[in-house]
């Protein structure tokens, strides 16, 4: 119930289209809140067969925590922030984690195949030189130098004399 939470429900139901009528609950969560347990409740009680996790962290956890727990089996798809590795592990101790689907946009740094990709070896690199003791598989390491590379190269393309109409 925030306002990147309803960017994303937006952003989904203007993408689904004519179909947005299969939608047949949603549910916000205050982030306050200490837990989203009623909130998978109402959700299950919906009848639905599909989970949308738009969440941070400790709420994606608990989310799969109580699917487990209500014994629900919806096929569960998750925002890039909800599919960070380092939730992902946590949230495996639930046993239901399993079948879960990415809307990451993002190389996860826990993923083998990128070991050769020329980015990820730009990631290894700043990573040993700036924080050389920190997880090089937590997703929000490489999410963040990815919005400080977009940053940077947003100003260098803008010029020396910064204007809106040359950030945009």
């Amino acid at each position: 119930d925030d306002e990147y939470g309803r960017d994303l429900v937006a952003a989904f139901e203007r993408g689904m289209g004519a179909r947005r009528r299969q939608i047949v609950a949603k549910q916000s969560y205050d982030p306050t809140d200490t837990e989203v347990q009623s909130e998978i409740a109402r959700l299950r009680s919906s009848g639905a067969n599909t989970l949308m996790v738009f969440a941070f962290g400790k709420f994606a956890i608990q989310a799969f925590v109580f699917v487990k727990r209500l014994g629900w089996r919806p096929q569960i798809y998750l925002n890039a922030v909800a599919a960070a590795t380092s939730v992902l592990l946590i949230a495996s101790g639930s046993g239901q984690t399993q079948g879960a689907l990415s809307i990451a946009f993002f190389k996860d740094p826990a993923d083998p195949r990128w070991r050769r990709d020329r980015g990820y070896r730009l990631f290894v690199q700043v990573m040993r030189r700036y924080l050389p003791n920190a997880n090089r598989n937590d997703g929000y390491f490489m999410a963040g130098m990815a919005a400080a590379y977009t940053m940077t190269e947003t100003l260098r393309r803008a010029g020396r004399n910064l204007t809106r109409a040359g950030v945009l």
